[in-house]
Parts: structure tokens; C-alpha cells; sequence
């Protein structure tokens, strides 16, 4: 059952109203939770990023890691140490 006094039931309802996955109304609220297709389908848990094998040094004390799969290649990895003086390094894990 629902619980009326709870805010966050509007919410679910119109996630779940506008995104044509949950047609009727006695529809406890776990099987609305996981009826969101964006939500990846469990609330209860949170997945971490994985962190690419490369890390930016822009200046002698900031670092930035992209994730996974979005590290630039060479020509970009040049360029920006070039132009910018950013320096790239691979992290040996």
C-alpha cells in the first residue's frame, strides 16, 4: 500500500504515470521504484564510476582522471601538453 503521508509518492507517481511502465493503480511502491527505467531499477545501492588508467597533471598540485573508455588519445594527449602544458601520465595499477 501506499503511504499517503509520504512526499516523495507524488513523485514516483508521475515518474511512473509518464513513462507508460506502470498502468494501473494498485501497485505497491517497490514495484514502482523498480519500474523506472532510468533509476536502474534499484534504489537501495550506489555504483561507483571506474576511473581511467590515465591521469592529467595541470598544475604541479591538481590532477583530473577521467572515466573509463573517455581518455583522450595521443594526438590529443600532445596537443594538450603543446598548447597547454598539461601533462599525461599512466598510472600502473
Amino acid at each position: 500500500m501506499i503511504n499517503n503521508n509520504d512526499p516523495s509518492d507524488g513523485l514516483l507517481d508521475y515518474l511512473c504515470n509518464n513513462t507508460g511502465t506502470v498502468g494501473t493503480t494498485r501497485t505497491t511502491r517497490l514495484e514502482k521504484m523498480n519500474s523506472i527505467p532510468y533509476l536502474g531499477g534499484d534504489l537501495r545501492s550506489i555504483l561507483n564510476p571506474e576511473y581511467s588508467d590515465w591521469r592529467c597533471e595541470m598544475t604541479s598540485n591538481f590532477y583530473i582522471q577521467p572515466l573509463m573508455g573517455q581518455e583522450p588519445n595521443w594526438f590529443w594527449r600532445k596537443m594538450q601538453y603543446l598548447v597547454f602544458g598539461f601533462k599525461w601520465k599512466k598510472i600502473e595499477k
